[in-house]
């Protein structure tokens, strides 16, 4: 499935280029139409026509991470989110919130917005699926298509893909018919948790909301990521460096570290000897 979504984003790359990163609003939009639909994802209806480009920008900040026995660079960037890109997004890239914004032929004044982030590709049913994904980051009641007017249902929660196969995570902007309560959202829950098992569905048809705007990542586990649930004490280094290779517990001693020990230890020796013949 993934390699053939790859593969017609390669397609819609040599026509169109980084049409989504693109000034022209709709040209990003016709691009990204017949790709979004072949995704065939619960989120996003087969008559999906967008009229709003949705850019998301990351401005990452350096990291340095030492796991699973090894070391981590990552640098700082600042880069805008093209689904119509065939690279992967590092989760280390994307963990805190990006800015997000509308651009659109016609007038966002007026109207009512909500901003949902999913991630269908949870590999746990019972806090994930692609009828009921999990839930990253919900604003609801953004008026005018300014980010800051709405109400957040749910902070952004950046990726943490546990397994080793890349998740999708899609940014679904929604035209509402009114304001809506705030307390709505909480409704199309599972039980798990106020953001595993959200109703997708059922939330769009529910209140009358129209996809009008899409985008998306696709990210992978990481350092990063890995590093992140061990600090937080929901994972043992063990488990998520169980695919590292040359991973060992306790971690091996590097040659160069074997040699010093040696030399210093040969130092000590000759120095003992010196002293017990100075006796």
């Amino acid at each position: 499935m993934l390699q053939t979504v790859l593969l017609l984003v390669a397609v819609v790359q040599v026509c169109h280029g980084a049409a989504c990163v693109d000034s022209n609003v709709q040209t990003c939009l016709q691009a990204l139409e017949p790709v979004a639909r072949n995704l065939n994802r619960t989120a996003i209806p087969g008559d999906t026509t967008l009229s709003v480009q949705v850019n998301v920008t990351f401005d990452a900040e350096k990291k340095d991470i030492s796991i699973c026995c090894k070391d981590y660079s990552y640098p700082a960037k600042t880069f805008n989110l093209n689904p119509l890109s065939s690279d992967l997004a590092l989760a280390a890239d994307t963990f805190t919130m990006p800015a997000v914004e509308f651009k659109s032929d016609g007038t966002l004044m007026g109207k009512y917005y909500t901003l949902l982030m999913v991630d269908p590709d949870v590999p746990f049913p019972t806090y994930g699926t692609d009828a009921r994904p999990l839930q990253h980051w919900l604003i609801i009641n953004m008026m005018d298509g300014n980010i800051t007017s709405g109400h957040t249902v749910n902070g952004y929660r950046g990726p943490r893909p546990p397994n080793q196969s890349p998740h999708y995570y899609f940014y679904l902007l929604y035209e509402q018919q009114s304001l809506m309560d705030n307390n709505t959202p909480f409704k199309y829950n599972g039980s798990c948790s106020s953001t595993c098992l959200f109703d997708v569905s059922a939330f769009r048809t529910e209140n009358n909301l129209t996809l009008v705007g899409l985008n998306w990542m696709v990210s992978a586990n990481d350092a990063y990521v890995n590093n992140s649930y061990v600090q937080s004490g929901s994972r043992t280094p063990k488990d998520v460096c169980q695919w590292t290779p040359g991973y060992a517990d306790p971690c091996p001693t590097s040659t160069a570290a074997i040699l010093l020990s040696k030399t210093v230890l040969c130092i000590l020796i000759m120095s003992l000897a010196a002293a017990v013949i100075n006796i």
